[in-house]
């Protein structure tokens, strides 16, 4: 049996993920030629979307195809990455960590 809150948190990440669909959508581009995981760990939903590769016989050869979803219980996207998309959001070139000074920092130098 499957719960509802699942059944909607896949179907935001579809929603999402797939574009309209209509006649001339192409095999690769329907929900039919992916496979998903779901694992829930309290109120959020962690879905994998990946092609299967049997879907759509030798026309379709997947590189870096898929997505990841955190989806809220109440049918919230929390992060979404799509692709090859990195992980993390890249650090903006103007972020400086800066230098830590001080007695203690330096060896103990006055």
């Amino acid at each position: 049996m499957l719960d509802g809150n699942l059944l909607r948190a896949v179907q935001v990440a579809m929603e999402d993920f797939f574009p309209k669909q209509s006649k001339d959508t192409p095999c690769w581009g329907r929900p039919e030629a992916y496979r998903y995981r779901v694992i829930r760990q309290g109120d959020v939903f962690f879905i994998l979307i990946h092609e299967a590769s049997d879907a759509c016989g030798n026309t379709f050869i997947g590189v870096d195809t898929g997505a990841r979803y955190a989806v809220s219980l109440d049918g919230r996207i929390l992060r979404r990455s799509v692709g090859a998309e990195p992980e993390a959001s890249p650090v903006p070139p103007d972020v400086d960590a800066g230098v830590l000074e001080g007695p203690l920092l330096d060896g103990g130098a006055p």
